[in-house]
């Protein structure tokens, strides 16, 4: 189906004859062969990693947004494929997650050798979301137990939130026995400082709120901290803090949890109460079987190039999705962490779930802002940009900020087919020029608008047949098997 250019736009391939103008000029092959670049002809080839590498973005990160049935999965699904593909016999190696509500990857998972782990319900599979070195049992406080380099994953702890730093640093906290430097307790701090933060979201959508309270926030530090530095604690595995070990912590505060939270018991008492009951909720309804004990043994995700996480089981209970995405983010951040000499690669599918609470989107936010210091790069798929706007809500639209936020720290855009309700607020707020937005509700399938950086490339995708049996998201509504 063809696309009409407006004549100043229009290529030389489209006029048929010569021009003086330049219309654009091809990327750099960086990639691998995704598609037909329709403004400079010929191929289009592309990867966030090496175009990252020789400059052609400033952030690692990548959004791909279009309407359904225009061919975003399948976009994204070929894209990890034949990237894949390309980087796995030499090179710096790629260890990829992928958070799938709909469980739409895992035929291209157990295609490429990741570890496919279906969530559910009541399960048996379980993901603690206070490990924070998954398959690392060492535990945080002896030091024979030390790793030789520090943690990556306190760095992004450590910047969650001014209530986490200013919190897990305090001078008045006690170290634990054993402890024998100052780098062993930065090691203790970080580890802490994550899980307060992975708390602090989990909670915060558990009580319907955009954030707690400050005094709510820094109970929650104290409290991982104490998890964090108890004798025989452990970053991971079976000796790690679990959700039952947070809800014991606040049933039974004492007078010196009070006192390193500079209060009385009694004002405690009432502050710890609405966690408490949220955590309970957690346990026995919302991560029953899920998240409400140790990761379970066995896995194979640190031996596999990747991992899937299937939580289609979860699809049709939207609080409970938001809550295991958050855990799960939280887990898979520490997985990654325990990657130091891979490039790590995160996809979030169906991102309008993650976007549409500010809580997970602010969790996000955190760990895209330091991606490159990781070596980590993200691609979020939703259907729209227009998604931001369930988010405003609250006082001067803070939800709304934070995703947007989210979005300029996104170097790479790739624009389908747009319904036309939606073109006006990608010309308004993404900066597109009018004609790039005039074209958007004229994209036939597999035909995109992609943002690199500065360089615009207009691209007709190419899915092969062999690729088509793990892309294909319509099958239930056609004849094709």
């Amino acid at each position: 189906m063809p696309v009409a250019l407006p004549w100043d736009i229009a290529t030389t391939a489209h006029l048929c004859a010569l021009s003086p103008l330049s219309i654009e000029s091809a990327l750099p092959p960086t990639g691998p062969l995704l598609g037909t670049d329709r403004l400079a002809g010929g191929a289009f080839h592309f990867d966030l990693i090496t175009a990252y590498e020789h400059g052609l973005i400033q952030g690692p990160n990548m959004l791909i947004s279009g309407a359904g049935a225009h061919g975003k999965s399948a976009l994204a699904k070929a894209y990890l494929h034949r990237t894949t593909a390309l980087t796995t016999p030499a090179g710096r190696p790629r260890w990829t997650a992928v958070l799938d509500p709909k469980g739409e990857w895992t035929t291209l998972g157990h295609r490429l050798g990741h570890a496919v782990l279906r969530l559910q319900p009541g399960g048996t599979l379980r993901v603690n979301p206070l490990d924070t070195t998954p398959g690392i049992t060492a535990t945080t406080a002896p030091a024979a137990a030390r790793p030789a380099t520090r943690p990556v994953g306190g760095h992004a702890a450590a910047r969650t939130s001014p209530t986490t730093r200013s919190a897990t640093s305090a001078p008045r906290h006690r170290v634990p026995a054993g402890q024998p430097d100052d780098e062993t307790g930065d090691e203790v701090g970080d580890v802490a400082a994550r899980r307060a933060a992975v708390l602090e979201t989990l909670l915060a959508i558990a009580l319907d709120r955009p954030a707690l309270d400050p005094g709510q926030q820094r109970l929650l530090v104290e409290t991982a901290r104490r998890l964090t530095t108890r004798p025989g604690a452990a970053a991971s595995g079976p000796d790690a803090p679990t959700l039952h070990d947070v809800r014991h912590l606040l049933a039974q505060p004492d007078h010196t949890l009070a006192d390193d939270l500079d209060t009385t018991l009694d004002e405690l008492l009432d502050r710890r109460r609405p966690l408490l009951d949220a955590t309970v909720t957690l346990l026995e309804h919302d991560l029953r079987g899920i998240c409400d004990g140790p990761t379970s043994t066995g896995l194979r995700w640190h031996t596999a190039p990747g991992l899937v996480l299937d939580l289609s089981a979860l699809l049709t209970q939207p609080r409970t999705l938001k809550l295991v995405l958050t855990a799960a983010t939280g887990w898979l951040a520490a997985v990654m962490y325990g990657q130091p000499h891979a490039h790590k690669v995160t996809i979030v599918d169906e991102a309008w779930i993650a976007l549409d609470d500010p809580a997970i989107t602010r969790h996000l936010h955190n760990q895209w802002r330091l991606g490159r210091q990781f070596g980590q790069v993200n691609i979020l798929i939703t259907h729209a940009i227009a998604d931001l706007d369930t988010q405003r809500a609250g006082p001067a639209f803070a939800g709304t900020r934070t995703a947007e936020g989210l979005l300029n720290t996104t170097s790479v855009r790739v624009y389908l087919h747009q319904n036309p309700e939606h073109v006006g607020r990608l010309l308004t707020d993404m900066g597109l020029t009018r004609r790039q937005a005039a074209l958007l509700d004229q994209l036939p399938p597999f035909t995109a608008l992609w943002q690199i950086g500065a360089r615009t490339a207009l691209v007709d995708h190419h899915i092969t047949s062999d690729e088509w049996t793990f892309a294909d998201t319509d099958t239930a509504m056609t004849n094709r098997t």
